[in-house]
């Protein structure tokens, strides 16, 4: 809620940083990313980020791959994909479709076979 809203961020990443010295796990330093984002601190945010994707699972990465699809946001989406597909076991694709008059771009995930 208070990232959603842009809201006491520094309060927040105090916050995080806390929940970091208790724990640190993919969603907590996944979290703290963000927060740098939104605040303008770009490249500590990928360098936070990056330390976050060394802790994820499969599961965590195929989670948070699918939120970025949920956001439309398709070309981290794509390298995400590209990066971690392997750990992932997916396979992305995109392709382009039509929607009435506007083209859109479709990114589909599906599991790696064996």
């Amino acid at each position: 809620m208070v990232l959603d809203n842009n809201y006491e961020l520094e309060q927040a990443l105090k916050w995080e940083d806390t929940s970091i010295q208790n724990e640190e796990r993919f969603e907590n330093l996944e979290t703290k990313s963000r927060i740098l984002e939104v605040m303008g601190k770009k490249e500590e945010s990928a360098k936070v980020l990056s330390k976050a994707f060394d802790k994820a699972s499969a599961i965590q990465l195929y989670s948070y791959a699918r939120g970025l699809q949920r956001s439309g946001n398709a070309s981290a989406l794509l390298n995400c994909i590209r990066k971690f597909r392997r750990r992932m076991r997916i396979i992305g694709s995109a392709t382009w479709r039509w929607r009435g008059s506007r083209r859109t771009r479709v990114i589909s995930l599906r599991p790696l076979r064996k």
